[in-house]
């Protein structure tokens, strides 16, 4: 530095300040550097003495320094040698002035992560805060990334609040955003889960973008979304769930190398189930509030009852016995339901026989109807002894059904022997349904 100055001739005060003031600056950041990299060492351990007199350099104003001190401490914060409340205010107003934001990030993120400490330094204000950064556009995605991971793990926890709508909109605006961020984008859809999960009503406007979207979604992020929206469908109604009609045709599963906590315990009962499970299990959560299906979605419930997912099978199944009350099954689909009255899946079996059965009564008081083919195969689904499925009896509905439909076609259809043996036994068998 002084032949520098002796070598240029600097006599100015002014430009003196200056160049002593960059070289004290640079051998300071070079000095808290080298104590930082040998502080990982494990021989080279840093004392408390020495780690109290760093930390009192928290506000430096030098933000390359400033850098250096906060990875120091947060390096220490786990050994209580350091205040780490006061570390976190640090970081978090680091965050929020774009500044050292990857190591505040980390930090914050790895205070969440331990139960005492969340207690102690989250709560709804902080996360809020949190939340509000994810609007700015100067924070990075592995920034974001950090700031989400920390709102979702604080979401985890029982005893907190969801997200508000101010906060959820946040997240729906980076889900829909060009940039293709799959695993921002996945967290993002963690936290509408998370808060959907803490029987919190999600805006509408929310639901309505993920179903509209969802074919719009690479792969994996579509498949989070369908598992966000069976989390929010045992909730609420899904006005637009037809339109996820196509994905029950879907047999996607992830990767189970894929090392994502997504909605851990939340999304089903079985690990990892394929896009079409979730979609039947949404159908089966939407038609308990008489949501209206239309025909194309009864056809693809229907054409999924072939599904090489086991369970993608039984949840459509189910979802066509829910739907049978409201819904008008053509002819067409009836007549495939048959393969699957005596399917090796009982759940499917037992569904595809109610329906059909119920089905047929419709379709029996049409007049134009040709009943031929079904009439021939009404003695396959009478039940002679009992069609149970856990602990509902379904026998009585089936056969009343099929005497309903034998009722309709006796003056106009003459029936073979075959169905006379189905009027033999209902007689013998003085069933509850006999006199109607």
């Amino acid at each position: 530095m002084a032949n520098r100055i002796y070598n240029n001739s600097f006599t100015n005060p002014e430009k003196l300040k200056e160049i002593i003031s960059l070289e004290v600056s640079e051998v300071r950041c070079a000095a808290i550097e080298a104590l930082y990299y040998s502080s990982t060492k494990s021989d080279a351990a840093l004392s408390e003495e020495q780690l109290k007199q760093i930390e009192q350099f928290q506000n430096d104003n030098d933000q390359k320094f400033k850098k250096f001190v906060i990875k120091i401490m947060a390096t220490f914060a786990d050994n209580n040698m350091i205040d780490y409340n006061k570390l976190f205010k640090t970081c978090l107003e680091e965050l929020e002035n774009n500044v050292n934001v990857e190591e505040s990030a980390i930090f914050i993120y790895q205070q969440c992560k331990d139960d005492e400490r969340c207690k102690i330094l989250f709560n709804e204000y902080v996360i809020s805060r949190i939340s509000s950064l994810l609007n700015n556009n100067c924070l990075n995605d592995e920034s974001k990334l950090y700031c989400y991971m920390t709102i979702n793990k604080y979401l985890e926890r029982f005893s907190t609040k969801g997200l508000n709508e101010s906060q959820l909109k946040n997240c729906i605006y980076l889900i829909n955003e060009q940039k293709d961020n799959i695993q921002l984008k996945i967290e993002a859809l963690n936290s509408i889960l998370l808060s959907a999960s803490k029987d919190q009503n999600i805006p509408q406007f929310i639901i309505e973008t993920l179903v509209e979207n969802i074919d719009k979604f690479t792969q994996i992020v579509a498949y989070f979304a369908t598992a966000t929206l069976e989390v929010i469908s045992r909730r609420q109604s899904i006005s637009k769930v037809n339109q996820l009609s196509f994905n029950l045709l879907d047999d996607y599963i992830i990767n189970e190398e894929i090392n994502i906590s997504f909605g851990r315990n939340l999304i089903d009962t079985y690990d990892c189930p394929c896009i079409s499970s979730i979609v039947a299990k949404i159908f089966v959560n939407t038609l308990k509030n008489n949501h209206k299906l239309t025909e194309q979605t009864l056809e693809y419930l229907t054409r999924a009852l072939n599904s090489n997912d086991k369970q993608t099978r039984i949840l459509s199944a189910k979802s066509l016995y829910l739907a049978r009350d409201k819904h008008d099954i053509h002819n067409g689909l009836l007549i495939e339901l048959r393969d699957y009255v005596n399917d090796e899946v009982t759940d499917v079996s037992v569904y595809s026989t109610v329906v059909y059965a119920q089905g047929l009564v419709k379709l029996s008081l049409n007049e134009e109807s040709n009943m031929k083919g079904h009439l021939d195969f009404l003695p396959r689904i009478y039940v002679y002894e009992d069609l149970q499925l856990d602990e509902e009896n379904f026998t009585n509905k089936v056969n009343e059904n099929i005497l309903s439909v034998l009722f309709s076609q006796c003056k106009k259809t003459k029936f073979e022997d075959n169905i006379f043996s189905i009027l033999n036994h209902t007689l013998k068998s003085k069933s509850s349904y006999l006199a109607k």
